[in-house]
């Protein structure tokens, strides 16, 4: 899925939280697909709202879980949630979640593209007056 998410955005970095028995699977895809400096590798983290805030989507394309908090405290934090469709759909307890099915990595990495699409946050920044253009016009109101 990342390397399908990095066809459309090169300058995108991968988060992986936590720790498991295929970590080290996972270093070595990481490692044969020359995407290292792509991928940050956290093991366990306490801090882990701190690192919600940093992210701009919370991907979870896991083959079976039973109940998985992370995706609910992702929720709970705003973000949008990307998760495979084999998790249990009671993990829903907001709109920001979309469920996919782990057949289709480019699927994934257009809604990914999607989720993180910031351009309505922005218009509605701008419509509201905040533009670095009209803060400018007020400023120079205020001084001259």
């Amino acid at each position: 899925v990342f390397r399908e998410y990095l066809k459309i955005n090169k300058d995108a970095t991968l988060l992986l939280i936590g720790d498991g028995e295929k970590r080290k699977q996972i270093e070595d895809s990481v490692a044969s697909n020359n995407i290292a400096d792509k991928v940050i590798f956290l093991g366990v983290k306490k801090n882990i709202s701190e690192l919600y805030n940093a992210m701009d989507c919370f991907v979870f394309p896991s083959l079976f879980e039973g109940m998985p908090n992370t995706v609910i405290e992702a929720q709970t934090n705003g973000l949008t949630c990307l998760v495979a469709d084999a998790i249990t759909s009671s993990v829903k307890i907001s709109s920001n979640i979309t469920f996919c099915s782990l057949n289709n990595p480019k699927s994934w990495a257009n809604l990914i593209v999607k989720a993180s699409n910031r351009d309505e946050a922005y218009k509605s920044v701008i419509k509201a007056g905040y533009s670095i253009e009209d803060t400018v016009r007020i400023f120079l109101r205020l001084v001259f």
